[in-house]
């Protein structure tokens, strides 16, 4: 039973028999309505759906057209990055256990992939990933303008915060003697989203 205001109403109904002979009705996939002209939206912290219905439509209950105009995000809490899963970027600003660097082989090209699979075993953590941005600088101890590659590392970690969050994050790379830099949650802060125009029903 819907009300005449669902967006299910118009959709037709669908007879299924299940395994053990019943019979029950449902409705059908609803198909996604074409979306022509919109509205961009910048995702800001403390966004929320039925606010955003609210805003462009006076009507709270109306988030689904939202959603509707955004299907390549796959839930309405993805939608504004409130979802558990978030992936997350934490410079690493100090290697740990010592790095000797007269070694041949740095080593910090040892010690953060041990950090990686140390992670990757934690309850929480879909994933860790090792980033290697490197970066030229000026070398304090060579000719006037030269140059020097310095290696700049990162963790991209997929977690899912309701089990594991940033703090215990910290944490555990902190007890394996290295130093992160400011955190950043790779989320959907920023990013647009589709705000389709009114219509009437």
């Amino acid at each position: 039973m819907f009300t005449r205001s669902s967006r299910y109403r118009d959709v037709d109904d669908l007879v299924v028999v299940a395994p053990d002979g019943s019979v029950a009705t449902v409705k059908e996939i609803r198909p996604l309505p074409r979306v022509t002209g919109s509205f961009r939206h910048l995702v800001a912290a403390g966004d929320r759906l039925d606010h955003l219905a609210e805003t462009y439509y006076a009507r709270p209950l109306h988030y689904w057209r939202i959603c509707d105009a955004n299907p390549d995000v796959l839930s309405p809490l993805a939608l504004l990055g409130d979802e558990p899963v978030v992936t997350t970027r934490f410079p690493i600003s100090r290697v740990g256990p010592a790095a000797e660097r007269d070694e041949p082989e740095p080593a910090d090209r040892r010690v953060l992939p041990d950090l990686v699979r140390f992670l990757s075993d934690l309850i929480g953590v879909e994933n860790a990933v090792l980033d290697d941005d490197p970066a030229l600088e000026p070398d304090p101890e060579g000719c006037p303008g030269a140059m020097v590659e310095r290696h700049v590392w990162s963790l991209r970690i997929t977690h899912n915060r309701l089990a594991i969050g940033v703090r215990e994050l910290r944490i555990a790379i902190q007890a394996r003697g290295h130093e992160t830099g400011e955190v950043v949650e790779l989320g959907r802060l920023g990013q647009e989203i589709v705000i389709p125009p009114a219509v009437a029903g």
